[in-house]
């Protein structure tokens, strides 16, 4: 058991630090790029969500220290986008929903767990385990966003291809975990969601990893400046040769 929780933790560690490439990207071109918020916000919702669920169940480790530093990692990455992003508006409502939500689930943990709602601190985590669940669905649903592009300009540049290989890991550890502890909040979303994570990787395999041409991947509220890190950084050393 302490060797899957162990794994397990590991796992969730490297999902969590997924975007950092990306997001180191972001930070020396000051450009977005391709990047969507939307993979970000939900990384952050699933972390606050699996801390509160560990910290009402008092399950310390893996899950309330490992989401706890989810936790800090979601809204550093949002930071870093929210300070390049030329779409703000967009950006902002985003941001303001997933804490508005967060912050609702945090009031009814806290009082819950005070019991002031008349339940145990037990049915109060069997509650935010379901919430867990649900916002573990937005997670792993987030790429699907990603997907119709990668579909539409047959390129897989649109995929952040480490943020699957990690959430493929972390689904199969999480998945043994559950089943080891019998911890069907564990289970359910892992058992969901692993197909759509292997189809994910499946089409980066099989799609081209160069950007689309610059005539075919522009975004209209972004006075049709290319959308691509790496379409300029390939621009930039064909200009130094």
């Amino acid at each position: 058991m302490r060797v899957m929780e162990v794994l397990s933790a590991l796992t969730s560690l490297a999902l969590i630090c997924s975007p950092v490439i990306a997001m180191f990207r972001v930070f020396r071109s000051k450009d977005v790029g391709v990047a969507s918020v939307i993979p970000l916000a939900t990384l952050l919702a699933n972390s606050h969500m699996w801390m509160l669920y560990g910290y009402m169940i008092k399950n310390w480790f893996p899950v309330f220290w490992v989401f706890l530093f989810g936790d800090v990692c979601g809204l550093l990455y949002l930071v870093i986008y929210g300070l390049y992003t030329p779409e703000r508006r967009q950006f902002a409502h985003v941001l303001g929903f997933t804490l508005a939500v967060l912050f609702i689930a945090t009031i009814y943990a806290v009082i819950g767990g005070y019991g002031y709602t008349g339940q145990t601190r037990g049915q109060v985590g069997s509650t935010v385990g379901i919430l867990c669940d649900v916002v573990a669905v937005c997670l792993y649903g987030a790429p699907m966003e990603k997907l119709f592009q990668v579909l539409k300009y047959r390129s897989a540049v649109f995929i952040n291809v480490h943020m699957v290989i990690a959430s493929l890991a972390n689904n199969v550890m999480w998945f043994t975990y559950g089943v080891l502890t019998d911890n069907w909040y564990i289970i359910s979303p892992n058992t969901v969601h692993h197909a759509q994570l292997v189809h994910s990787g499946a089409l980066f395999g099989f799609q081209s990893q160069d950007a689309p041409a610059a005539g075919g991947l522009q975004s209209p509220r972004n006075n049709g400046r290319l959308w691509s890190i790496r379409q300029g950084r390939r621009q930039r050393s064909q200009s130094n040769v």
